[in-house]
């Protein structure tokens, strides 16, 4: 719940104030992992004391298909990042901003368009950047162990 809440804070000090963070991430939605413990943690602001940036829900235990999208990106992330066969602790923070821009840059059957383009229009400038977080080219998209050099 630490390193959630430090994302949260970092993206927060980037926007620069708990409104900009709530425009952009006004309502976030998890799923019961441990990851999301901290409820609020991830609510309060980091930069103005009693404020709160953000609200969080989670998903009902038994209803997968709240966050089905997500979980399809998921899916997507474990074809570079193999259960059992991916240390998620050694990952460095270049490892998973590459991870990101490839999932992310990957078009969506039926839909024509990546995510990154989606989100480059609904996110202020610069932050998917300032997150190392870039476009890669339909064609040099790489969903597969070898982006990062994973073993099996």
């Amino acid at each position: 719940p630490e390193r959630t809440v430090a994302a949260f804070d970092a993206m927060e000090a980037y926007l620069g104030s708990p409104e900009a963070f709530e425009a952009v991430f006004g309502i976030v939605l998890a799923d019961r992992g441990t990851e999301f413990d901290d409820w609020a943690g991830m609510e309060r602001s980091c930069l103005v004391e009693g404020e709160r940036r953000c609200r969080v829900f989670y998903c009902d235990a038994q209803n997968s298909n709240q966050k089905s999208p997500a979980e399809r990106n998921h899916q997507r992330l474990r074809r570079i990042l193999p259960k059992r066969r991916s240390d998620f602790d050694r990952l460095s923070v270049w490892d998973v901003a590459v991870c990101c821009s490839h999932v992310n840059s990957y078009v969506r059957a039926g839909q024509g368009v990546a995510p990154i383009a989606l989100a480059s229009l609904a996110l202020p400038a610069n932050l998917l950047e300032s997150l190392g977080v870039t476009a890669v080219p339909p064609d040099d998209v790489v969903m597969k162990p070898s982006l990062l050099g994973l073993k099996r």
